[in-house]
């Protein structure tokens, strides 16, 4: 692909865009032994040889379509979570006996409508333009191989839910350009009090949620990390950008098609994303270059060192209380080991660490009452947000401004031209179809083009279901190293359900 010499301001928008690793390491042979160094990924690898127009034929083959309702949560384990390989789930991850409703035949927009309700505002990306976007935008949309008109690079708005379907649906104004909306429901925005899903799937008026399993009986003892509805309209189709995920997720596909390019975790580096890649684990999630330092499965190791010296602390204190033999001693090495956990969080992690929101206003004889059971319920409910902000939203969610221009791509967004990479090798194209559902193991790259459906809804409808990943030697009874991440989803579910 021939391009053009880029402009000064453009020029400079790109430096701002180019990866820390190409800065700060301009000899393509450091980077490409720092990637070997670091490079742990053990599992399913796509041929060198596979592309998208060479693999159309075997890509069945390669990433295989299942019957969701013929496959025991083992066996999808140990052939696909485990091996982290990739498949079409030829279905709905659940049936609707099993708690599934959100189903293409019931999503209809005045069913959306209906559930959703009136005031519920959701966080919109409106595409990049040419006449809109910056000079940053539009450099990083070039560098990027996609059109100008493109989602993963533009502004976002705030909208109430029935007036972004009203502009969505609206045929007049979505006809003058070229039947293409330039409004996007996307990720939106984690809060600090519930992290887990936000609107329009839960609101003060919502009811969507109820459509949705949050934790199907096939992905077996993965713990949900969080939801998302996407919602838009294309008729040519529309990029997401080419990225990765921090986490496995199953992408439900209720109308519309899209258009999947995979490339493994081993591809981190030729990638070139716009972080910094200092590993990729052996389950494939890729960890960047200043975030703090995580587990395998994406627990932050300080936090989760902060949670064991508090349970121990804990647990001495009532030794010491009961008096048990040698209790006075293990407290004094709690309070050792809790400073020690203290001091790491705050010196080898990106800022303070907010501390728990703990109930301290609570009344004492209610916490005598309630003990051990409140302290674990503390413990476990730690503010990751610093972890999340550091490390870049999985699916590249931004940082809270109301316009992310290009310049602040997250570090797992890639700058690399897709299709160029797709005819190198290493690559496989997936098309998903309404009421078909793809599994993605975390780390694996995949650009997705959307394409409306042709019929009276001429709009394209998804959601996604993101999970923890596993550990390094998950196994199906115990895919994670300990209870972190299900004790965290049980908090959220609390909060959710107050």
């Amino acid at each position: 692909m021939t391009r053009r010499a880029a402009e000064p301001d453009e020029a400079a928008a790109l430096a701002a865009t180019a990866s820390p690793c190409k800065r700060a390491r301009p000899n393509p042979q450091s980077q490409a032994s720092l990637g070997a160094s670091m490079m742990e990924y053990t599992g399913f690898r796509l041929p060198s040889s596979a592309t998208p127009s060479s693999s159309s034929s075997s890509s069945p083959l390669i990433i295989p379509t299942l019957n969701p309702a013929s496959v025991s949560p083992r066996d999808f384990f140990e052939a696909h979570v485990e091996q982290r390989r990739p498949c079409v789930l030829a279905g709905m991850p659940a049936s609707e006996s099993e708690g599934w409703r959100a189903t293409p035949e019931r999503w209809t927009d005045a069913y959306l409508r209906e559930k959703v309700g009136p005031g519920c505002k959701v966080r919109v990306e409106v595409a990049s333009t040419s006449s809109s976007s910056s000079s940053a935008a539009a450099a990083a949309a070039a560098a990027l191989g996609v059109a100008p008109r493109a989602f993963g690079l533009g502004r976002f708005e705030t909208l109430e839910f029935g007036s972004f379907l009203d502009a969505l649906t609206d045929d007049d104004d979505n006809n003058n350009n070229g039947g293409s909306s330039p409004l996007y429901l996307t990720t939106q925005k984690r809060s600090t009090e519930l992290d887990l899903v936000g609107p329009p799937l839960v609101s003060s008026s919502s009811a969507l949620l109820n459509d949705v399993l949050m934790r199907p009986k096939l992905v077996g003892g993965l713990v949900p990390a969080r939801v998302n509805m996407w919602f838009g309209r294309s008729r040519s189709g529309t990029s997401s950008g080419l990225h990765h995920d921090f986490e496995d997720s199953l992408y439900v596909l209720l109308r519309g098609r899209k258009v999947f390019r995979l490339w493994d975790p081993s591809s981190a580096q030729r990638l070139r994303t716009r972080g910094c890649v200092a590993r990729v684990a052996s389950n494939g999630r890729v960890e960047y270059a200043g975030a703090p330092p995580v587990r395998a499965d994406g627990a932050p190791l300080a936090v989760v060192a902060r949670l064991a010296a508090e349970a121990e602390l804990a647990a001495a204190e009532r030794a010491v209380r009961s008096g048990e033999a040698g209790a006075e001693a293990r407290l004094e090495r709690a309070e050792e080991a809790l400073d020690e956990a203290l001091a790491e969080a705050l010196g080898g992690g990106r800022g303070e660490l907010a501390p728990d929101p703990t109930t301290a206003d609570d009344d004492e004889e209610e916490e005598e009452e309630n003990g051990e059971e409140e302290e674990e319920e503390e413990l476990f409910d730690s503010d990751l947000d610093d972890y999340a902000a550091a490390e870049g939203d999985g699916d590249g969610d931004g940082d809270g401004d109301e316009v992310e221009e290009a310049s602040r791509l997250p570090p797992n967004f890639s700058l690399a031209d897709p299709a160029e990479e797709a005819a190198k090798g290493g690559c496989v194209e997936v098309t998903l179809h309404a009421g078909e559902s793809l599994y993605l193991p975390a780390g694996w790259f995949h650009e997705v083009r959307s394409f409306s459906d042709d019929g009276a809804s001429a709009t394209h409808l998804a959601v996604s279901m993101w999970f923890h990943a596993p550990g390094e030697q998950p196994t199906f009874e115990a895919p994670y190293p300990d209870a972190f991440w299900e004790r965290k989803y049980e908090n959220e579910l609390e909060k959710l359900l107050m």
